[in-house]
């Protein structure tokens, strides 16, 4: 049996890549970031996500007391907001049946050494406080086709500079590097 993987963007206009840790770490960005991967067991899809405050502004539409930090009070909130983006918006597809999430662990690390923030001119804080989620889609067997559809790729900022001074008219939007494993490769 091969497994095939099939990646669906809700939107096409892509135009540069945030690249995925490739030992587990998260590597924080000046501006939002997603550190995604995915594993295909033979009981499990399971889909590890790890993303700065500033990507989590874009698919959370809340508001916050202050935009660099996350208040104890906010804390719960957001965490139900990620649960509910990846039970409805995040769609995953085992041999052509939508599967929902079995278990759900998160954990946010809203303490960021403060001597990073440096790095970080144009996100600060936003590029440092993250929050980590790992999704279990159970599945009966190994799968042959998994299609996951991620729906939210915010603005790239700096190609965004970039194709505005050269007169794009469309905003360009951040693409993303997935690490995958399946079949133990």
């Amino acid at each position: 049996m091969r497994l095939r993987f099939q990646f669906v963007a809700l939107l096409l206009s892509l135009a540069a890549a945030a690249v995925a840790h490739a030992h587990g770490g998260y590597h924080p960005q000046d501006g939002p970031h997603a550190d995604l991967r995915v594993a295909v067991e033979g009981d499990k899809v399971r889909f590890s996500a790890g993303m700065n405050l500033a990507f989590i502004d874009e698919i959370e539409l809340l508001g916050r007391e202050s935009p660099d930090s996350v208040a104890p009070s906010e804390r719960a909130r957001i965490e139900a907001r990620l649960a509910s983006y990846f039970t409805d918006e995040v769609v995953v597809e085992v041999d052509g049946a939508r599967v929902q999430p079995g278990s759900m662990v998160q954990e946010m690390a809203t303490n960021p050494d403060p001597g990073m923030i440096g790095l970080f001119p144009k996100m600060g804080m936003r590029a440092l406080i993250r929050a980590s989620i790992v999704v279990e889609y159970p599945v009966d067997e190994l799968p042959d086709v998994v299609r996951i559809t991620w729906p939210t790729y915010p603005a790239h900022i700096l190609a965004e500079t970039l194709s505005f001074e050269q007169g794009d008219a469309e905003e360009p939007k951040m693409v993303f590097e997935v690490l995958v494993q399946g079949e133990g490769r």
